[in-house]
């Protein structure tokens, strides 16, 4: 057995040193770019050429190029306006980060990849349209694109991938396509221009800091559809009100948290358990819900929300913590003869309302 493994780990050795030591594709060059053979196709590579308005060649010697090169004009400060011709499917990463001139860009419609970074730090990008033929993303694809504004996100995608539009701290309004299912982490986060946002009927997932430190974000509507919402989703935002659907019943981890406006929470009807310092810094927050489904309170929850007047705290908690109402001056609870809220109220020294 130990020979056998031994053989199996000199193989594996074997195949990286392969893979290491292989030859790269076969290219050519000319004043603008490498060209790169790829089976059948060719992926253009790093660009020498002038700048300024540059469309990218849809052949070269009768083959066609389908690709980007990763890092292929990265910090290329000479490139205003790009336009990508019908036939190409990948952008490799990073492939036009810090082009600090780039204005525009125009897709085609066969594209359906974008890798890691492609226009991460394009500050001077200021409109946008993302074709709904792309299905696969890597993260941060216009991430600090400070200048960016307008956003149109056509149909057909089905998920706004991870940090696509992180620190587009221009960035006013967007429209999220019907077809989108799912929002990734930290998609919008540090969009500290927007204000408005429009979730599709069909979204069943928010991630992790989606909207995290958007700071001017006054109200948004969560669908019936929707199932799970990540940590600190709405962290550090301007929201008002929030209304929770019957469909998500866990309040994640720091949901909420440092949320200075918000003054009404309504939580869903199936909701099970609020996480730790899901809405500690509500310094308004004054109004809210607690279902008869909830079971447990996590530390801090509620911490330092001065407003809040009063609670009723269902019977069928079974789990609260210590300092989950920490620094709740004004804070009264109603309880259950003979619960484990009442225990509880009795135990941390919390005020029970007048009967």
């Amino acid at each position: 057995m130990k020979r056998f493994v031994f053989l199996l780990f000199a193989l594996s050795l074997l195949c990286l040193s392969l893979a290491a030591n292989a030859a790269p594709p076969p290219s050519e060059k000319d004043e603008n770019f490498t060209y790169y053979f790829v089976n059948d196709t060719i992926t253009i590579g790093a660009y020498t050429g002038e700048g300024g308005a540059v469309t990218l060649p849809s052949t070269y010697k009768d083959t066609p190029i389908t690709a980007i090169d990763g890092y292929a004009f990265q910090y290329c400060e000479t490139l205003t306006e790009l336009i990508i011709p019908e036939g190409y499917t990948y952008i490799g990463a990073h492939a036009f980060q810090g082009c600090q001139n780039l204005t525009s860009v125009q897709f085609p419609a066969s594209l359906t990849y974008i890798n890691n970074g492609v226009f991460q730090d394009c500050a001077s990008l200021d409109n946008i349209v993302v074709p709904g033929t792309i299905q696969t993303f890597g993260i941060d694809v216009f991430r600090n694109c400070t200048g960016l504004k307008n956003v149109t996100l056509e149909e057909g995608m089905t998920v706004l991938p991870t940090q696509i539009f992180y620190e587009c701290i221009a960035l006013e309004n967007i429209v999220i396509p019907s077809t989108v299912t799912e929002i990734q982490n930290g998609a919008l986060r540090t969009c500290m221009s927007l204000t408005s946002v429009t979730l599709p009927k069909n979204l069943q997932i928010l991630g992790n800091n989606v909207f995290r430190e958007c700071s001017m974000l006054k109200e948004i509507t969560l669908p019936a559809s929707l199932t799970e919402i990540g940590e600190a989703c709405f962290m550090q935002t301007a929201l008002k009100t929030l209304t929770i659907p019957d469909s998500v019943t866990a309040i994640s981890y720091q949901l909420c948290m440092s949320c200075g406006r918000l003054e009404t929470v309504q939580l869903g009807n199936a909701t099970v358990s609020i996480a730790a310092n899901a809405f500690q810094g509500c310094m308004k927050l004054s109004a809210v819900n607690l279902p008869d489904t909830l079971t447990s309170i996590g530390q801090w929850a509620f911490s330092m929300c001065s407003r809040l007047t009063h609670l009723t705290l269902p019977a069928s908690l079974t789990e609260i913590d210590p300092e989950a109402f920490q620094y709740c001056s004004q804070l009264t609870v109603s309880v259950t003869p003979d619960s484990y809220a009442e225990t509880y109220v009795s135990q941390v020294g919390l005020s029970l309302a007048a009967k």
